[in-house]
């Protein structure tokens, strides 16, 4: 067995444990506990998620070789696997935010940004951060 097709049957094996079961356990323990904090739950476990996606694309990025930055080299299409499904959670966490915090008002959301952070506006820097994200 050649040393490259280890390294893609390790790298699908990390992208089948590591990007399939955490939302499917952060998804489903919401309806264990009390119905009337589901949203709160799903809100911070989607959040959570995020982070988890966001830290292993960054241990992974921080050792990568120049070499391995081209997306076809399976370390590098790691990566950047792991860093789309953290962009993809925070994304599915914002819905959720809008969904069950604010009520899709965005004046809502700019008091509660406001209450929390004491500048309601800074709400349009989360929103600079998502669109650079994204990019």
């Amino acid at each position: 067995m050649s040393s490259s097709y280890r390294n893609k049957a390790a790298g699908i094996a990390i992208i089948s444990i590591g990007l399939v079961i955490p939302p499917g356990a952060f998804g489903i323990s919401p309806f264990f506990l009390d119905a009337d904090r589901w949203g709160d739950d799903l809100v911070r476990q989607s959040v959570r998620l995020a982070l988890l996606y966001y830290g292993i694309a960054a241990c992974l990025m921080l050792t990568l070789r120049p070499q391995e930055w081209f997306p076809l080299v399976w370390r590098g299409w790691l990566a950047r696997s792991f860093w789309t499904a953290a962009y993809a959670a925070y994304l599915i966490h914002l819905e959720m935010a809008f969904h069950y915090y604010h009520h899709w008002s965005h004046a809502d959301a700019v008091d509660h940004t406001r209450e929390v952070a004491g500048v309601g506006e800074g709400i349009y820097m989360s929103h600079l951060f998502t669109l650079l994200w994204g990019r």
